[in-house]
This record gives C-alpha cells, structure tokens and sequence, in this order.
C-alpha cells in the first residue's frame, strides 16, 4: 500500500471522529496491505537504489516514477517534497500506473501538497478502481461509506470492499 488506506484512516478521520473499523479488518482479512507497503520501500533502501530508480524514472520508466512519487512522499533518500511526490506521480499515472492514480487519489482525499478535494480524489480513486486495483476500490469503498464527495452508500462501499478482497 502506497500511502495506504489505512493511512488514510489514521491521520485524517480518527480526527474528524470518524470510525474506520470496517476498512481495518478489510485490510487484516485481505492482507494486499503490507506487502504493498513493503514493495517500494524494498527498492528504495540505499543511495544506490534510489540513483537507479531515479534514472530509470527520467528515462520514462512508469514503475520507477511511480517510486519517485513514493519516494518523495515519505522522504525515503530525499527530504519529504510532496511537490515532487504529486509531479512523480501525475507522470506514472498520465501512462496509467494504477499505483500513481491510487496515489493521487489519496492526495486529493487528504490535502497532502494539493487542496483537500473530494471530487478529484473520486476521480482518481475510480480510474485505478475501474482497473481493478484493490487499494483504489478499497479507497473509493471509504469514499463512499462516509460519504465524501458522494452521497453516502454503504451498500456501494461493500460492494468496492467485496472487489478488492476477491483480489
């Protein structure tokens, strides 16, 4: 998981009070979260790695400027610059890289380097979920069991949930 579901859960609706249990055990059950996780961050270890991933992704590599976008996200070998996260990513997402769109989505979703913005996380979410990527049905389930940028629909939130834990 990339900036990751619960991620969302965790630095902005335990504040706002809301409850994000459904999406925690969705995520234990389902268990694409961790290895996710640990994907990036296994590519991104040393100085070397990064100086690899880094030419590869100016070479036009999705994959590797989809890491760059992670990179700068969490400042793994550079300081945090999610500037450079959103302009990494919107590169891998514009060549399809459901990751990146996820990516964006949570960006959007969150307010992290860009104005807070429902829609355009829905947006993203559905693109990438549309595609069948879990993390991005898993998302857009959040999106709409809390009713965020949507009218609330729990029976649509199962139904993104059940999809991305078939997967």
């Amino acid at each position: 998981m990339h900036v990751g579901s619960a991620a969302i859960c965790a630095s902005h609706f335990r504040f706002t009070g809301i409850l994000c249990l459904p999406l925690v055990l969705l995520l234990a059950v389902s268990g694409f979260a961790a290895p996710a996780a640990d994907a990036p961050d296994r590519e991104l270890r040393s100085a070397q790695q990064f100086a690899k991933v880094r030419a590869r992704a100016e070479a036009g590599s999705t994959h590797d400027q989809f890491l760059m976008g992670y990179a700068f996200a969490r400042g793994l070998q550079e300081p945090q610059d999610m500037a450079q996260a959103l302009n990494w990513y919107t590169l891998a997402a514009d060549r399809g890289d459901p990751g990146a769109i996820t990516e964006l989505g949570r960006m959007y979703a969150l307010g992290l380097g860009v104005k807070q913005n429902y829609q355009q996380a829905l947006n993203w979410f559905r693109r990438a979920a549309s595609e069948g990527y879990p993390a991005a049905q898993t998302d857009l389930g959040l999106m709409y069991s809390r009713g965020l940028g949507v009218k609330q629909d729990p029976q649509a939130a199962v139904l993104w949930w059940r999809d991305a834990a078939g997967q």
